[in-house]
């Protein structure tokens, strides 16, 4: 090429020595140059030395943009941001250029606008670059920075929550997948690898689950209260947002079908227990056992009135309740935890019964085979047993009952004493046994409310308790065919120390009745009555124009004195 612009010229080289040169020179454009040196010496000169040349490129320098960062927004697209060069060297700044993976995305024409957004993403991880333009060129990089895409985390799907007992069921489905063109799965999903789910309770993780087949999970022994639930899915590369929420309420499960039934003043309460899940149910030495039901709490008008520790006692009587209307309240015990009350309401009305008829046997004889108005029947006709060494009138008779008064024997009694008083009436056992005795009260009219309670003992238990029953006629005349037995069983077993038997004569209401106390002791020894009473509202005794009826078949068998029999039967 030619060589058309000289830069330098010397025409008068008279050193001996090498000296520095230097031209500083500014290209008019970019391109290509070429430097080359002419010598040209007059004739009849010597030699020209030119040694270490050199070319600098002498540029000013161009800041790049500072602080570049790349941050994905919602997964969807990339956002950039930068500042301005720190100093531009009083060059012109005109704007920015953005690389992508070393490919021009972006010419930023405005040297204010010192962001970008990538709009144009898919799954994956991109490099960005930004460089500063100015008018004399553009910088070098600032970066790079990456940003990566990650495939859509999907939610699991229809969530839902069930109580039962103390434990809450969560259900739900596998995220719901995102079908594209001809139903093919997006390619973001078939990227991506689910491995689990977690559970939380009230914005706190209860579990992981590492088994992405597994949609349900139970969340067990939880105490009352309203619980939250949320159930996120959980990939490679993230957890997705929650599916949810759901709320629950946990209530302790309460009794149900509580009733009363009011007998006088005495209410009685039944109620069946709550529909736990079996495992629940009374279930000790696991994990549930806080859980169990313990028993359960009585309550009147809000006021406890029993507490209940065995789990399978479903009833309870209130006594002696005062007139008037009350609401009855059951609740369900837990180890920490009491259910709401099923109640019912209950109204009293009682009106205490009047004694129509009572008697302590105070008034009789002492050792009287027959006191009217008491009927007495000894069907079994049999001889009776006396007491080892104590000797009293009638000893060893053929009998029903008698008026004992163990102060009165010779010698007194001291470890026998009578409920009430120094009388009581007493059935000998029969030599030939079982006894067959009667002692049948005065014929009566009952009102309303009616009972009759009395108290008995056995002698001892060393030849077996005493045995008898109560029994009701409504026959107009004494007929023992015609009694009904109200005792359970075949026979009650008196103990050994005095005990009130009491018994509800309401299905006699309204009727005349006749009661008697049979006693079929087998070959035990002495059975006691004592502070017998009948009781009703508006009864009373039926007149009777021959109320003292002769002891059934009765002979003189042991009558004491018996100059006819001179052997005795004792224990």
């Amino acid at each position: 090429a030619a060589f058309t612009n000289l830069l330098f010229e010397n025409n008068n080289i008279s050193n001996i020595v090498y000296e520095q040169g230097q031209i500083v020179f500014t290209p008019a454009t970019t391109g290509n140059y070429y430097i080359g040196f002419h010598g040209h010496s007059p004739a009849n000169t010597f030699y020209l030395y030119l040694d270490t040349f050199s070319i600098v490129l002498n540029v000013d320098s161009m800041n790049p943009p500072t602080n570049l960062t790349a941050e994905v927004i919602n997964n969807t697209y990339v956002f950039l941001s930068w500042n301005a060069p720190s100093n531009t060297l009083n060059r012109d700044l005109l704007g920015y250029k953005v690389y992508r993976d070393g490919v021009l995305l972006q010419t930023i024409n405005d040297p204010a606008t010192t962001f970008y957004n990538d709009l144009n993403v898919t799954v994956g991880t991109y490099s960005y670059t930004v460089t500063a333009l100015y008018t004399a060129g553009e910088s070098i990089p600032a970066g790079p920075v990456s940003a990566t895409i990650t495939p859509p985390a999907y939610p699991p799907t229809n969530l839902t929550a069930q109580v039962q007992g103390f434990n809450v069921i969560l259900n739900w489905q596998s995220p719901a997948l995102t079908l594209v063109g001809d139903n093919k799965l997006d390619s973001s999903y078939r990227d991506r690898n689910l491995t689990g789910y977690k559970v939380y309770r009230n914005g706190t993780v209860v579990t992981t689950i590492t088994n992405p087949s597994t949609t349900t999970y139970t969340d067990q022994n939880l105490t009352s209260g309203t619980y939250s639930y949320t159930v996120t899915a959980v990939y490679t590369y993230g957890e997705s947002a929650p599916a949810g929420p759901v709320s629950v309420t946990i209530i302790p499960p309460p009794p149900t079908d509580l009733t009363a039934t009011v007998q006088q003043n005495n209410v009685t309460l039944n109620w069946v227990s709550p529909q736990l899940p079996t495992e629940l149910f009374i279930k000790a030495g696991s994990s549930t056992q806080d859980r169990a039901l313990t028993g359960f709490k009585v309550y009147r008008d809000n006021v406890i009135i029993a507490t209940i520790t065995n789990p399978l006692t479903t009833t309870y009587t209130d006594q002696n309740v005062p007139n008037g209307t009350y609401i009855y309240g059951v609740t369900a015990v837990y180890p920490n935890d009491e259910s709401a009350p099923v109640t019912v309401t209950v109204t009293v009305d009682y009106q205490e019964p009047q004694i129509v008829f009572e008697d302590g046997f105070e008034t009789y004889e002492n050792f009287a085979l027959v006191f009217p108005p008491w009927s007495l029947y000894d069907v079994d006709q049999s001889g009776t047993y006396g007491i080892n060494n104590v000797i009293f009138p009638g000893s060893e008779s053929p009998m029903a009952f008698i008026i004992f008064n163990p102060s009165a024997t010779t010698p007194p009694m001291t470890s026998v004493a009578p409920h009430s008083g120094s009388k009581m009436a007493a059935s000998f056992a029969a030599v030939n046994p079982p006894n067959n005795d009667w002692m049948i009260a005065p014929k009566v009219h009952l009102g309303t409310a009616s009972s009759v309670k009395f108290f008995a003992k056995s002698q001892t238990d060393t030849y077996g308790l005493e045995r008898f029953q109560v029994g009701i006629s409504t026959s107009p005349n004494i007929d023992l065919s015609t009694f009904q037995i109200i005792t359970t069983g075949n026979y009650v077993e008196a103990p050994t120390q005095w005990t009130e038997y009491n018994f509800d004569l309401s299905s006699y209401n309204n009727q005349e009745i006749w009661i008697g106390i049979h006693c079929v002791s087998n070959d035990a020894f002495i059975f006691y009555v004592d502070d017998f009473c009948i009781l009703s509202i508006g009864g009373y005794i039926v007149s009777n124009d021959d109320p003292t009826v002769p002891v059934l078949n009765t002979g003189l068998y042991g009558n004491f004195p018996n100059p006819f029999n001179p052997e005795t039967t004792i224990r």
